[in-house]
């Protein structure tokens, strides 16, 4: 089948569903209107005969209310007539279904019929008596003969209670003439949407042969112009499935050469790792080796606190030793003196004979203690000449001691500097290459995504390969539909043969995978 006859057909066939859709559509809510439209009428027509029963009921209920005895109002009701004819009436019973009026049964009255039911077998009475017991007043639906017919129709009764006699007054009216009017209302709704049918089908008929001489204009144009865009195509394909080439090898050499430089990146993160850590155990040996200097500092700033009160006592030692000094050479004086007073005496005792004895014996024992003195005296004195040596001795190596410890302290707060800086270098280092690790990150999370990109791509490019494959399949069977009723320049068809072949009529030749 040509080309022609195939958007011809495909035109007329999506014409031919659009207009049945559309004619099933009209179907469609025809009835659904035509149903809306009976309902409505149903219900006006019922609530017509609704207010029609209820002014029949107050003319009734009037005259028996007006009526002085029983028989008056018997009277009265039966001879009142409605409706078509005057052939519809008015009929009354009591609560015990004992009938009063009903001009159409008479046998009826004077009769108790509680258990009276219509055709359907519906006890209508007792629900009448139920009615009136209940509201006073009401309506009711059942099926009974019209009046001058035996056949059953259905009825609407307006039911209303007399007090004064315990009365239930009735008046029916029959409901056929609604149906028949609804009947009558469905027959010309079914005429009127078979008419419409009619019409839109003729509607239908006239747009689909327009269309179909469209179509047949429109293929003749379309076949005359596949073979230029079949060539067009067959192009573009073969230059996407180029470029699809050329754009897989760039991303195969992308993707390696990203490679390579994640893991150079990776060996240079690692080796940055390795210096870090360095660093954290340098700085970490340096504040201990800090610490211990300032602890070295304090035990040596006590050391020379302890020097402080050590050369202050030495000197009050060197003090005091001189005051003994001084004593000594004062014991010595005193004991030279007691000597020269106790020779004095014993001269002045040789000279006073016998009885100088005793003062001479006394004045010898003072000398004795005399020459005792001095010689502790003298004794004391060396001691405590070697005692003040070794104190001077004693002062000058605790001054030698405390600018020694002064020139320790001075070592030590030096070396504590320069650890601090040293401290302080190492953190400024740390933070360089931490900054040099964060941007070899960065460098890692980069290549890393120009790595997916170039996979992406190396994806998309054999995507596209397929894509020109699959394209150059819909080429060649565009071609086989086109060369059964495409026509050339001359306007002579295009001879019948393989896909091949009249893809070679019109230019084309198969496309082929680049390697």
């Amino acid at each position: 089948m040509g080309i022609q006859r195939k958007i011809t057909l495909l035109n007329a066939s999506g014409l031919a569903i659009l207009g049945l859709l559309s004619m099933a559509v009209t179907v469609y809510y025809g009835q659904q209107l035509k149903q809306e439209e009976i309902a409505y009428l149903r219900t006006v027509m019922l609530e017509e005969r609704k207010a029609q029963l209820k002014d029949l009921i107050a003319n009734g209920h009037a005259a028996v209310k007006s009526a002085n005895f029983w028989t008056d109002g018997q009277r009265a009701l039966a001879n009142m007539r409605f409706g078509p004819e005057e052939k519809n009436y008015y009929f009354a019973f009591d609560r015990d279904g004992v009938f009063f009026v009903h001009p159409d049964r008479p046998d009826l009255v004077g009769e108790k019929h509680l258990d009276l039911k219509d055709a359907s077998g519906k006890p209508f009475i007792r629900e009448m008596i139920a009615i009136a017991a209940e509201t006073g007043e009401g309506l009711i639906e059942y099926r009974w003969p019209k009046p001058g017919t035996d056949k059953p129709v259905r009825m609407l009764a307006a039911v209303k209670l007399h007090r004064e006699w315990n009365w239930i007054i009735c008046a029916g009216i029959s409901l056929d003439d609604i149906d028949v009017a609804v009947a009558r209302k469905e027959a010309e709704l079914a005429s009127t949407a078979a008419a419409h049918l009619s019409w839109q089908a003729a509607v239908l008929v006239v747009i689909l042969v327009g269309v179909m001489l469209v179509s047949v204009l429109l293929s003749r144009r379309i076949s005359a112009s596949v073979g230029g865009a079949v060539e067009t195509i067959h192009a573009v394909s073969l230059r996407v499935a180029t470029a699809s080439h050329h754009v897989r090898s760039a991303s195969g050499s992308a993707a390696n050469n990203a490679a390579e430089q994640a893991g150079m990146i990776n060996q240079s993160v690692d080796s940055l790792n390795a210096v870090i850590e360095g660093i954290r155990r340098t700085v970490e040996t340096t504040d201990g080796i800090n610490i211990r200097l300032l602890q070295t500092g304090q035990v040596l700033e006590e050391t020379d606190r302890s020097m402080t009160v050590l050369d202050r006592t030495m000197q009050e030692i060197a003090a005091s030793s001189e005051k003994v000094a001084q004593v000594i050479d004062f014991i010595n004086t005193l004991a030279l003196k007691i000597r020269l007073v106790a020779l004095n005496a014993s001269v002045e005792a040789a000279r006073a004979g016998a009885a100088g004895n005793s003062f001479a014996v006394i004045a010898d024992a003072i000398r004795g203690m005399a020459d005792h003195s001095a010689k502790a005296a003298r004794d004391m004195g060396v001691l405590i000449d070697a005692a003040v040596h070794r104190v001077d001795s004693g002062v000058r190596q605790v001054a030698d001691s405390r600018a020694k410890f002064a020139e320790v302290r001075h070592s030590v707060e030096e070396v504590n500097d320069l650890l601090r800086r040293i401290v302080a270098s190492s953190d400024q280092q740390n933070r360089e290459i931490e900054q040099i690790h964060k941007l070899n990150l960065a460098m890692e999370q980069a290549t890393a995504h120009h790595t997916d990109l170039a996979a992406e791509s190396a994806a998309a490019a054999e995507s596209m390969s397929r894509h020109a494959e699959e394209l150059n399949r819909v080429v060649a069977d565009l071609v086989a539909v086109v060369g059964q009723g495409a026509r050339d320049g001359n306007g002579s068809a295009l001879p019948r043969g393989s896909a091949a072949a009249q893809g070679r009529m019109i230019g084309y030749t198969p496309l082929r995978q680049p390697t």
